[in-house]
């Protein structure tokens, strides 16, 4: 997987010229216990950082990147939220890249 280190980690990250913040794992965890419920969200994401080898409190964009990957594997509203999720940050790394920020 490519290293996308020069992406900030900041939260609050825009593009500069878009309204689009930075894919966080607080947006994350936010979006799936909003569909699931604090417990099977919890669940779900410890399942994928696992999957992923990848810290469960990790906010780096190519940690986040795998961790969105193995949730899109998942079955139901969590595969559907975690291509959701891949989506979101693929828009977010062109746009990064097309304001030449890299």
């Amino acid at each position: 997987m490519p290293n996308n280190s020069h992406i900030k980690e900041e939260e609050n990250a825009l593009i500069d010229g878009y309204d689009y913040q930075r894919p966080s794992r607080s947006f994350a965890l936010r979006t799936l216990i909003s569909a699931l419920g604090r417990i099977p969200a919890n669940n779900a994401w410890k399942q994928a950082c696992r999957k992923a080898n990848v810290s469960e409190h990790s906010d780096e964009f190519d940690d986040l990147e795998m961790i969105f990957n193995n949730l899109s594997h998942q079955s139901g509203v969590v595969g559907v939220i975690g291509k959701s999720l891949m989506v979101r940050a693929s828009v977010f790394k062109t746009l990064f890249k097309h304001t030449n920020q890299v």
